[in-house]
């Protein structure tokens, strides 16, 4: 009896021994790999029973770049401990994860998700773990073998689905997303994952059906909230904006402590007809109450000498966006100026492309913030000493307010980049816009105080692309084309009637529309049905979704003649057609994102696109419509128009912006 308590006792203190080394080996690592290897060849020989003693050497082997002893190691383990092949295999990939061997390590996973012996769970772990670093081509090759195994089991299933969606094959998902075997059967957080691989495939109605079966039997207060809020997100995106408000409202009923329904509240409402400038300002004020940002500060004075200002600008957009393309020219110009201004870009999000490339290397200061949170990134901007920040993201959904709404900057200033009117928050001192986008009769919709901006309140730095066509589209057509290409949200049912009244009239006419959410099925039924409510037949529609950039401004001269939304306006949108020669016909509205065409088409001399009511607007389209000559003239001077005005002088604007900052 005694003889058998030494032996337990010493035993323990082996394993005590044992464990203590191998903590040795994992801390030795990256500090001595040689004598990690040592260590762990000691173990092997002491326990080589175990598993774990040939991962850990196998890995010392790896980080000594002897690639083929490693998987030597994993192999002869496997022979040995026959019981522990998934560890080991797993440890196989692990390794050509860390060496970044994505060819190898889909190949390996692959293979193990292949093996009738492996569990059904282990093979979901596999995918879950790995799938994000899978290469596509590699998994394209082996699809016919894991499709065979993953069929009839709808978890294995969708985990195929989401491991090709993440390595860019989306063309082969969308056409196996209907052969999921029981989409009933699947757990909450499966229809989860499921829903959003229907979003990012373009078959939103199936997503917003298993969202709304979600929230209807709830399992938790956090997965109802994000069941409501991605309900009112689909629904935006497909257009049916009332709708989206409606689910909105209903999840600030349930939760109202939910900042960013109330962010999104007073976003949308710009998108109605009849927008409440109140609702929207008491939307704004309980988020920004509701909102606790790392640490609020009220604006203050400014204290600082006689010299050039500091000032910040704060986005996640610096690239072939509408901040990007609409402030590119003022930075470049800003380095001109250094005793009026040191400029900081402070980038939040990087898109490499040549928008990006040109701000970045424009002269100025710039800071990248991708990789901080919040709080490293205050203390980063503070660090700064800056005099002004200006927030070129406002209330979209990348936005930073929980940041700027810290006031690292004595004065903070509104600009382009989500410019839809007041933030009414008072941590804003100034917004910057221009007479024509807000009309001295206007002021009191604004809490900020206003820079008005000499001519505009941006200018436009216009694409490297040619133009597409020279001559209206029309003379080859025998017909007109009425064209948009704005975010179909904006295309409301009061706007599609008013277009419907305008093709109605026209009757040859044909009308394209262009917007990456139109790839989606349910996105082009919604306007499909509210056209044929009018009269309008499915067959004088065409639409067309994503595309590159340069393909997207081409397709623009295909139209003759482009329809602004009301009463949400386009901005990018409306500078790029006149880059292309098509005129662009808008109704200027109250609120300032209901102007921004009318900014754009005042500035560059076209006041006679503006029109004041829907009848004048749809008045306006028809007798456009009928005179090809002068559609013929817009064609050729459009462009030279925006090339001579404003919008193109960014020397000047920038002068004046800088010395009224």
């Amino acid at each position: 009896m005694v003889e058998n308590y030494l032996f337990s006792n010493r035993r323990q203190k082996d394993l005590e021994s044992t464990n203590e080394i191998r903590k040795k080996i994992k801390d030795l690592l990256q500090l001595n790999p040689e004598e990690s290897k040592r260590l762990a060849l000691d173990l092997v020989a002491r326990e080589p029973d175990l598993a774990v003693n040939y991962k850990n050497l196998a890995v010392c082997f790896a980080l000594l770049d002897d690639l083929q002893r490693a998987l030597s190691t994993l192999e002869l383990a496997k022979n040995r401990l026959s019981s522990d092949s998934f560890y080991l295999e797993s440890a196989a990939i692990e390794i050509f994860r860390e060496k970044q061997m994505q060819s190898e390590l889909t190949a390996k996973a692959a293979k193990l998700i292949c093996n009738p012996e492996i569990k059904t769970s282990q093979k979901v772990e596999i995918f879950q773990k790995h799938s994000e670093v899978f290469d596509g081509k590699v998994l394209i090759r082996q699809l016919p073998d894991l499709r065979t195994v993953a069929s009839g089991n709808n978890v294995l299933f969708l985990e195929l689905l989401i491991a090709l969606n993440q390595t860019g094959n989306q063309e082969v998902v969308k056409l196996l997303l209907p052969e999921i075997p029981n989409v009933s059967q699947l757990d909450h957080l499966s229809k989860r994952r499921l829903s959003i691989l229907y979003v990012q495939n373009d078959d939103s109605r199936k997503a917003l059906a298993l969202r709304e079966e979600l929230a209807s039997e709830p399992q938790s207060e956090e997965s109802h909230i994000e069941d409501l809020n991605e309900i009112q997100v689909i629904k935006f995106k497909l257009g049916y904006v009332a709708e989206s408000i409606e689910a909105t409202e209903y999840l600030l009923e349930k939760y109202p402590h939910t900042p960013n329904s109330l962010r999104i509240r007073a976003f949308h409402e710009y998108y109605v007809e009849d927008s409440d400038l109140t609702l929207i300002k008491n939307s704004s004020l309980k988020y920004g109450a509701c909102l606790i940002p790392v640490e609020r500060r009220k604006s203050e004075s400014s204290n600082r000498s006689a010299g050039p200002v500091s000032i910040g600008f704060l986005s996640s957009n610096f690239s072939a966006h509408p901040v990007g393309w609409m402030t590119a020219g003022f930075f470049c110009e800003a380095p001109n100026y250094p005793d009026l201004a040191n400029i900081h870009i402070l980038s939040f999000k990087t898109d490499v492309d040549f928008v990006s490339k040109t701000i970045e290397e424009s002269g100025n200061r710039f800071h990248k913030f991708d990789d901080f949170d919040d709080r490293e990134a205050l203390e980063m901007i503070k660090g700064l000493d800056l005099d002004i920040l200006v927030d070129l993201d406002g209330f979209q959904a990348d936005h930073n307010l929980p940041i700027i709404l810290s006031k690292p900057a004595p004065i903070l200033v509104k600009w382009v980049g989500g410019l839809i009117g007041s933030m009414w928050l008072p941590e804003y001192d100034y917004l910057i816009t221009d007479s024509h986008h807000t009309p001295p009769a206007f002021e009191s919709d604004f809490s900020e105080k206003l820079i008005r901006g000499e001519h505009s309140y941006v200018t436009y730095t216009p694409p490297p692309y040619p133009n597409a066509r020279q001559k209206p589209p029309f003379e080859d057509n025998k017909y007109i084309t009425f064209g948009c290409f704005n975010n179909i949200s904006k295309l409301t049912p009061g706007c599609l009637r008013a277009w419907s009244e305008i093709l109605n009239q026209t009757p040859k006419s044909r009308l394209f529309l262009k917007d990456s959410r139109l790839s989606d099925l349910g996105a082009r039924e919604r306007i499909q049905s509210i056209l044929a409510k009018s009269g309008v037949g499915r067959d004088r529609i065409s639409f067309e979704g994503r595309s590159v950039h340069e393909d997207h401004v081409k397709k623009i001269a295909e139209v003759d003649i482009c329809l602004d939304p009301m009463p949400y306006s386009g901005g990018l949108s409306t500078l790029e057609a006149i880059y292309q020669g098509v005129p662009v016909i808008t109704l200027a509205g109250r609120c300032l994102a209901h102007r921004h065409s009318t900014s754009h088409l005042n500035v560059i001399g076209h006041s006679e696109l503006v029109t004041s009511s829907s009848d004048e607007y749809i008045g306006l389209a028809v007798d456009l419509a009928t005179n090809t000559e002068r559609l013929g003239l817009y064609r050729k001077t459009l462009k030279d128009d925006l090339f001579a005005s404003p919008l193109l002088q960014h020397k000047r604007f920038t002068e004046d912006l800088l010395k009224k900052m």
